[in-house]
């Protein structure tokens, strides 16, 4: 089976100096690094969707750790299976997303044992685990499974509040050579999900039905993006 690395969309991630100007991103980086930095090789990431967590860990890697091999797989995906996760330990980093839904696949919770056996006597390779739920809060059925999990460091990304939304929201516009009014950005925010990862994808949106319509983004404009 193919192995899947993050893919980075120049035009969605920022650079480190624009990213860091953001108090919350530059919070969670300081505690993204703190574990790069040390020979704990496991952790778990957790938050709702809201939290905007794998954006997080992308711009992260994008912007301290770029020359690492990278693999990820979601548990969500209905076209991976736990064999995805044979002979992959030669890479620097395995992300390994929704582990709170391994509970509901025996494969998976068994899959997921075996490779954690196997990183935990790897030279370099660490683990990061997303979850929606926190580690207390997932029940395993494999016991063995349970008490290694149980064990690893968990960390829960600080939220965005609106205003670095607004913010971000405004760099990538910058990133893509659009200026916007902040009376149009406010709108948004207002009358849009406040999930972070939907945000970025209403910026491309817009972007998009801008230049297919061939008008300038405003208010009037936004508007008829959100009633489509």
């Amino acid at each position: 089976m193919d192995q899947k690395t993050f893919k980075f969309n120049s035009e969605i991630y920022l650079s480190k100096e624009n990213l860091q100007s953001i108090d919350t991103f530059e919070i969670n980086f300081k505690q993204l690094e703190n574990f790069f930095s040390e020979s704990n090789k496991f952790i778990l990431l957790y938050g709702d969707e809201m939290s905007g967590k794998k954006y997080i860990l992308n711009s992260f890697i994008n912007c301290f750790h770029f020359d690492k091999k990278i693999f990820y797989a979601s548990l969500e995906d209905d076209y991976f299976s736990e064999k995805i996760l044979e002979g992959i330990s030669y890479f620097d980093v395995i992300v390994l997303d929704r582990l709170d839904l391994a509970p509901t696949n025996p494969n998976w919770e068994l899959g997921i044992f075996n490779l954690y056996n196997e990183l935990n006597e790897a030279d370099k390779s660490k683990i990061i685990f997303l979850s929606d739920k926190p580690l207390n809060s997932i029940e395993f059925n494999l016991k063995d499974l349970q008490s290694r999990i149980s064990s690893i460091s968990a960390m829960s990304f600080a939220e965005l509040n609106d205003e670095e939304k607004r913010i971000l929201m405004e760099l990538i516009f910058n990133k893509r050579g659009i200026s916007i009014d902040n009376s149009v950005l406010s709108y948004a925010l207002e009358r849009s999900s406040r999930n972070l990862e939907n945000i970025i994808n209403l910026v491309q949106k817009i972007d998009e039905y801008s230049l297919s319509k061939k008008r300038n983004i405003t208010v009037p404009l936004l508007k008829e993006i959100l009633e489509s």
